[in-house]
């Protein structure tokens, strides 16, 4: 997951894009200056050589892809790496060996390292920081986009069983279409009186 992250984060969805490409400016020269670190080191130790270029590898990671699992990964192997330095002098002294007569190159490496490591490993920390907001608000603005898309989802099926009432059917009837029917049945009414009356009119005339 360190080595490896899903993708490079968009620049159309990261926010702050001013401090994070201060950030990246700085830890790009950090990187420069570990780089230049690490093969001065082959004089020191090999091992020492190897892990910095380690680390170098997973801080140019951090920094493309702005992946805040990189930043720890830098940050673990950055402290072991400031501790090895460390019991190495402690371990020349310990044996009363004066490593600035013995290696004047070696002795100017390792308290150069201490001194990297000082300012480095804040830095790396406040990108981690700020690598690591970067995702939360991606992934709280998804979740904000699906909160919606489900609430209007569900606002379409509900109102697809409603059958809402027309305007027209809850308007008052005019009166002109109250006295076309009352018209309509008088002369209903008018038509069976005549047929009736006609019809006595035959029997009586049988």
């Amino acid at each position: 997951m360190i080595l490896c992250p899903e993708g490079q984060v968009s620049n159309e969805l990261t926010p702050n894009r001013d401090k994070i490409d201060m950030i990246r400016r700085v830890l790009l020269m950090i990187w420069s200056l570990q780089l230049f670190l690490a093969l001065s080191k082959i004089v020191v130790s090999f091992w020492l050589c190897l892990s910095e270029l380690i680390a170098c590898l997973i801080l140019y990671l951090s920094i493309t892809q702005l992946n805040f699992c990189n930043c720890v990964g830098y940050i673990v192997l950055s402290i072991f790496n400031l501790v090895a330095v460390i019991a190495f002098i402690g371990n020349q002294l310990c044996h009363n060996i004066d490593i600035i007569q013995v290696n004047m190159f070696k002795t100017v490496v390792c308290y150069a390292t201490m001194g990297f490591y000082s300012f480095s490993l804040p830095i790396a920390f406040q990108g981690y920081k700020n690598f690591k907001g970067i995702v939360y608000d991606m992934l709280l603005s998804q979740t904000n986009c699906e909160q919606e898309f489900v609430t209007r989802e569900s606002n379409i099926s509900i109102n697809g069983f409603q059958q809402p009432l027309k305007i027209s059917d809850l308007e008052p009837q005019s009166p002109n279409e109250d006295t076309t029917k009352v018209e309509s049945f008088s002369i209903s009414i008018d038509d069976i009186n005549q047929s009736l009356n006609t019809e006595i009119d035959l029997q009586d005339a049988i």
